[in-house]
């Protein structure tokens, strides 16, 4: 489904999230326990053998951030038995309903990122190389460092500026263009995913 145009489902939820540009969401509003985040932390700290220098992705920067893959695109296997678990939760599923009123909303593509000092990501729209994504969301693992910040541009013309704090959750639609900052100091790691609607799928 790489690049492949299709509508872009028209649900209320969604629609509200369009107008808004985006939202950040505490952990309290999270269907992750303070264990399951902490998980998410352990097995996601860097290690040589998981993650690789990023020579590129969505925009073709010369990478000096680092990737591990946790999860493939299209209904690609997840990397660790308890990431999956904790994404495939009936409370996950729930979640993702809510929040963007889907039929059938499953979690693609999931990358764990660390960036590092002097490393950006230039703008760009997820929903152009991967037509099927309806939400962005990105976790943050880490708050230790400055720079970095997540752009959303919205159709009016405005501009959102986001740095949350550690085990908040950003989401926005995947067809407003958006970039991160160059990192100033310290690591940026954070878990960015996708969410498509399998009611979708030919």
């Amino acid at each position: 489904m790489s690049g492949q145009k299709i509508e872009m489902p028209k649900t209320q939820e969604l629609e509200l999230m369009r107008s808004k540009g985006g939202v950040v969401l505490s952990p309290t509003q999270l269907p992750f326990t303070e264990a399951e985040c902490q998980t998410l932390s352990d097995r996601l700290s860097y290690n040589e053998e998981s993650y690789h220098l990023q020579g590129g992705g969505d925009t073709e920067e010369a990478g000096l951030g680092y990737v591990n893959r946790v999860k493939a695109e299209n209904g690609g296997a997840y990397k660790y038995d308890a990431i999956e678990e904790i994404f495939t939760s009936e409370k996950m599923i729930t979640f993702l309903k809510q929040q963007t009123g889907l039929k059938n909303p499953v979690v693609d593509r999931m990358n764990s990122n660390i960036y590092k000092e002097g490393c950006f990501v230039g703008r760009h729209v997820d929903s152009e190389s991967w037509g099927s994504y309806a939400l962005t969301c990105i976790l943050c693992l880490d708050d230790q460092y400055t720079g970095g910040k997540f752009m959303v541009y919205r159709n009016d013309g405005a501009e959102l500026a986001f740095h949350p704090p550690k085990f908040h959750m950003i989401l926005t639609p995947s067809e407003l263009p958006h970039e991160v900052k160059k990192v100033e100091s310290g690591n940026r790691h954070h878990l960015c995913f996708f969410i498509r609607d399998t009611s979708q799928d030919k």
